[in-house]
């Protein structure tokens, strides 16, 4: 997919610079572009446009992507229901195949909670997970109104646009 007439030369050296993993190694493409006789500013519009291809075709994956989750998702749901359905219709233990499927049952445990979970937790702490994570837009809200936050900054980036 090319939504810009690029320049063979600048797939060439894209080409020769992506080792196995698709990284871009940046040193080999520098040298690569050097190759190409045109202006600076040439070059630099034509990688704008370089990028703006991949990302168009990053999007196009995406999408098919989401398209693909949304068949598998489909896909687990009725199958989901099909086993319910077949659950409901046989007796507990019942065994049944043939060439094609066979239906079997084994034994399995799991653990409810089926109290309260707050007096769970309470009771129980030392069998409970705790996950603490930053919650970066609380501390931006305490640094900007001028609570010290140690361990913590709010860092200004310059970051690059393409049109």
């Amino acid at each position: 997919m090319n939504l810009y007439d690029l320049n063979q030369m600048y797939i060439e050296a894209l080409e020769g610079a992506i080792d196995e993993n698709g990284e871009i190694k940046s040193d080999v493409l520098a040298d690569l572009l050097g190759e190409i006789r045109e202006e600076r500013e040439t070059k630099i519009l034509n990688i704008a446009c370089w990028i703006k291809n991949l990302e168009a075709e990053a999007d196009a994956i995406k999408a098919e992507e989401k398209r693909l989750a949304t068949r598998r998702q489909q896909a687990t749901n009725k199958a989901e229901s099909l086993e319910k359905y077949l659950r409901s219709n046989l007796r507990d233990g019942e065994k049944i195949k043939d060439a094609r499927a066979e239906i079997t049952w084994r034994k399995s445990s799991s653990v409810e909670i089926v109290g309260d979970l707050d007096t769970f937790v309470g009771a129980y702490p030392n069998l409970c997970k705790v996950k603490y994570e930053p919650s970066k837009t609380a501390i931006k809200e305490a640094i900007e109104s001028g609570e010290l936050v140690i361990g913590a900054e709010i860092v200004s980036k310059n970051n690059m646009v393409i049109k």
